[in-house]
């Protein structure tokens, strides 16, 4: 007669199965924190320093606009930001032709690029450069170096080419479409 032979009770093997799938999304999470970074962002070695930093707003009450929080757009923290006024419609600006931020460098340097971080899209604005003390109006900076129009959310590359100076002037002819200008951060960069 035949006997049956108990067999050992089979363990499962989900434990298993837990811990490949835990592996797998660490994984994952680490090789997504790499990819973290701004594949479009330069390297911090080339970054210009500014010395000190102005509003610019030659057609406004006082020449100034918001400059309390000038600083909140070269302190490299994406939470603070400059903030122009509040204007009801983004193309006429109250009938200004603009308003800007002066950024003036430690001596004369070639400039390559403006980095302009900002929290909302559809801004316009052009980038002048000279070398001496900052003009008082905007004819005073010569012709734009470099521009956008309609500008996407988040970081916007202005390149420049053959410029040369100590004052940085990015000055704004449209606000985004919430009505203002808001600039979390930006940076002068070499070629």
């Amino acid at each position: 007669m035949a006997t049956l032979e108990s067999r050992p009770p089979r363990r499962s093997r989900a434990w298993m199965v837990v811990v490949v799938v835990l592996l797998l999304a660490v994984m994952a999470g680490a090789f997504a924190l790499q990819g973290d970074e701004d594949p479009t962002s330069a390297p911090t070695t080339n970054r210009l320093p500014v010395t000190s930093a102005a509003s610019f707003d030659p057609q406004g009450d006082n020449g100034t606009e918001h400059e309390e929080q000038v600083l909140n757009a070269l302190d490299q923290n994406p939470d603070t930001a400059w903030r122009s006024e509040k204007y009801g419609d983004p193309e006429a600006m109250a009938g200004k032709d603009g308003v800007g931020l002066i950024l003036s460098l430690d001596g004369v340097h070639d400039i390559g690029q403006i980095d302009v971080r900002t929290p909302d899209a559809g801004w316009s604005g052009q980038v002048y450069v000279t070398d001496g003390d900052a003009p008082d109006d905007l004819a005073g900076w010569g012709e734009p170096l470099a521009s956008v129009q309609g500008a996407d959310a988040g970081l916007t590359r202005l390149d420049l080419t053959d410029a040369r100076g100590s004052q940085v002037l990015v000055w704004f002819t449209r606000t985004a479409d919430s009505g203002e200008v808001a600039v979390s951060e930006i940076t002068v960069r070499a070629p």
